[in-house]
């Protein structure tokens, strides 16, 4: 791939690849095949959260005492953003239950950074201030 130069053109080249990227790509999920992509992957994280031992519906009540544990922060980065999502500490992926034991608050960028990769204290600085709640 090509570098841009730091120039008002090769900003403007990069904004006009984006806008391409991202045409292509909402294309690609209003097509056929990119409709029959999304389902199947939906399909099969939930097959994964159901067939997990420990499964158990997360109401919005439960959520929100998790999210109040927290004082409302990324239990990763500890900043407060404007929307939180649940974050798996062992990941659904790896055999992790769906339960409020396994869950923790963090923000989207955190969350997606992570992938399914499992984390300990040592790179989860703000665990310490919010420990995980077992119940």
């Amino acid at each position: 791939m090509r570098r841009r130069r730091s120039t008002a053109e090769g900003r403007e080249a990069n904004k006009e690849a984006t806008r391409r990227n991202r045409l292509s790509a909402d294309a690609w999920g209003r097509s056929p095949a990119g409709r029959a992509a999304l389902k199947n992957c939906a399909h099969k994280r939930r097959a994964a959260l159901l067939a997990n031992e420990g499964y158990e519906p997360v109401t919005a009540d439960v959520w929100a005492a998790i999210v109040d544990h927290q004082a409302g922060r990324c239990v990763f980065c500890g900043v407060l953003p404007f929307e939180l999502t649940q974050e798996h500490v062992v990941p659904i992926s790896l055999k992790g239950p769906h339960c409020p034991d396994n869950l923790v608050a963090s923000c989207h960028s955190c969350n997606s950074r992570r992938g399914n990769r499992t984390w300990s204290l040592d790179v989860c600085p703000t665990l310490a201030v919010f420990p995980l709640r077992v119940t």
